[in-house]
């Protein structure tokens, strides 16, 4: 399945004109462009009406119920493509399901391209001594991470590295790639040596300047605190229980900055003030 800008359906132009009538009002950016696409399951449909050749009518019963299944998850399935004449450039909204999380339900990824270098690359999420469900600290933490990004013409005429890159934040499977760098081992690794700092009440003094800043900006701190983590979520009478929740990593490649924020709330207000804050707080450094 992929995400088709000529295939979107009620539920997910619906889904799509929420985050569109809240850009404005909680990013305070008006848009030069912007797409919507759907996810499209026709081709796996296709596939699985093609088994009922030579089925039995268990088989088929089977196969009408995963048909059911996938057409109600990709009715929730959205992507939104953001163009701004901002120092943000583009913004990805994607509202998705992954198994994988082993987390009922959909949450919301957005995706960022700045126009400006970031000195250190960094992670902002919340730790705790042992796995809780909520509490916790939050804080900043930088990290190592480098982007391995091959810069081969993909395209006729040639682009820009900075237009290859706006092509990359609107990328499923790219998306997909920082999503597992936030959840990266090194990720988690840089997280525990902040609840060694926090825990000897040093969490203003990592040693990097543009870190400790982060951290003592109790206003930025707080909004970014709002976007629901996975250890503060609850989905009917369930909760999860973390010790580390990285909801956001901002990375830089070439001359640009990259920024994804991950939110399991899709009311879309909290993301866009924290992605807001964010870059608001970063500019003035």
């Amino acid at each position: 399945m992929q995400f088709d800008e000529n295939y979107v359906t009620k539920k997910q132009k619906k889904l799509a004109q929420k985050v569109i009538d809240e850009i404005p009002k909680s990013l305070g950016l008006e848009t030069t462009s912007c797409i919507t696409l759907g996810l499209n399951p026709e081709m796996l449909i296709e596939e699985l009406q093609q088994k009922y050749r030579g089925t039995n009518k268990q088989q088929k019963k089977s196969i009408e119920k995963q048909i059911k299944t996938v057409k109600a998850n990709v009715d929730n399935c959205v992507m939104v493509n953001f163009s701004f004449d901002d120092v943000l450039k583009k913004l990805n909204f994607l509202r998705v399901t992954d198994p994988q999380k082993k987390v009922p339900g959909f949450y919301c990824i957005w995706t960022g391209l700045m126009d400006f270098v970031i000195k250190t690359p960094f992670i902002f999420g919340r730790v705790s001594k042992e796995p809780r469900h909520g509490g916790g600290t939050y804080c900043f933490a930088p990290i190592s991470h480098k982007l391995e990004i091959e810069f081969e013409k993909q395209s006729d005429p040639p682009v820009s590295a900075q237009q290859f890159l706006i092509r990359l934040t609107q990328n499923y499977n790219f998306i997909r790639y920082l999503e597992s760098l936030r959840n990266h081992p090194h990720s988690a690794e840089q997280m525990a040596k902040l609840l060694l700092l926090i825990l000897s009440h040093h969490i203003q003094q990592t040693g990097n300047a543009l870190i400790d800043t982060l951290n003592r900006n109790n206003d930025l701190v707080n909004i970014m605190k709002s976007i629901v983590h996975l250890g503060t979520y609850k989905f009917g009478q369930r909760r999860f229980a973390t010790q580390f929740d990285i909801s956001a990593l901002c990375i830089l490649h070439k001359n640009t900055t990259i920024l994804q924020l991950e939110n399991f709330d899709s009311s879309h207000k909290n993301s866009l003030r924290a992605i807001r804050a964010l870059i608001d707080a970063l500019m003035k450094l």
